[in-house]
Order: structure tokens, then C-alpha cells, then sequence
């Protein structure tokens, strides 16, 4: 079970102006879902090796249903990149 603070990003989008830095709530959920992708994609990684062509093929797939709805996933490096310039500011720190 993830812990979150339930509809932070929602509130957060309607209560200021776009281009807003995003509060401890909205950054805090961020670095929770990160984190479990993080283990996730190591735990992959690790275990299983005989799984690991479902694991490829369904990543695979995720990828190409992403490019024909024009929006491409991005990998975690981007994710915590992006996640890491957008949240230093807040108590929920960096990864």
C-alpha cells in the first residue's frame, strides 16, 4: 500500500497559478510513487531472470501505447531528475 496524501496534486493545481513550485503534499506523493517504481524496476532486475522477457515485452508495450497517445513515457533517471528540480524547495528532499 503507497502512503499518500489524497488528492494533494488536485488541490494543489486548483489552488495556485500554473508554473507554481509544488508543495510538500504534491512533492511528497511524488517521491512515494518514485520510490516504490525505483524497487519495483530493481527488483526486476534482480529476481526472476527467467521473467524477465515478460517484464521487457510489457515495458515494451507500455512504451509504444504511450507514443500513439503522443505523450512518451519517460525513464526513471528523467522522473527523478525532473522530481528532484521541482521539489528541493520542500521538506520532502531530494532522491
Amino acid at each position: 500500500m503507497l502512503r499518500q496524501y489524497p488528492d494533494a496534486e488536485l488541490r494543489f493545481f486548483l489552488a495556485n497559478e500554473s508554473g507554481a513550485k509544488p508543495d510538500f503534499p504534491v512533492c511528497y506523493n511524488r517521491r512515494e510513487r518514485l520510490k516504490r517504481d525505483i524497487e519495483i524496476a530493481q527488483w526486476r532486475q534482480t529476481n526472476f531472470p527467467e521473467c524477465r522477457a515478460v517484464f521487457n515485452e510489457r515495458e515494451a508495450k507500455l512504451d509504444r501505447d504511450a507514443k500513439e497517445r503522443g505523450r512518451p513515457r519517460k525513464s526513471i533517471k528523467e522522473r527523478i531528475a525532473e522530481y528532484n528540480a521541482s521539489c528541493s524547495h520542500t521538506m520532502a528532499g531530494t532522491l
